[in-house]
């Protein structure tokens, strides 16, 4: 498969916050989804097929973090903002 013609998944709202969900969408693959800070330390584990949502934990803090998204072919790495709220 060449870079150009692989399907990518698409993650929306992104930036996010903290105690949201975001939607992860990747038409016809089932998906491991796992979150990451940019220290490498696990947040989340997620699995679902096509459309997804992700429950952001509350309280994570306003930074970037990493989604490793694997499915049976493709690995892709996405960045995910999550913003400071005011409450």
């Amino acid at each position: 498969i060449s870079e150009n013609s692989a399907s990518k998944p698409e993650l929306f709202p992104n930036p996010t916050v903290s105690g949201k969900e975001v939607q992860l969408n990747w038409t016809n693959k089932d998906m491991k989804v796992v979150m990451r800070d940019m220290n490498g330390k696990e947040l989340l584990r997620a699995t679902g097929k096509d459309s997804m949502a992700i429950q952001i934990p509350s309280g994570t803090s306003a930074g970037v973090y990493w989604l490793n998204v694997e499915s049976e072919d493709q690995i892709v790495n996405m960045k995910l903002v999550i913003r400071y709220s005011l409450k």
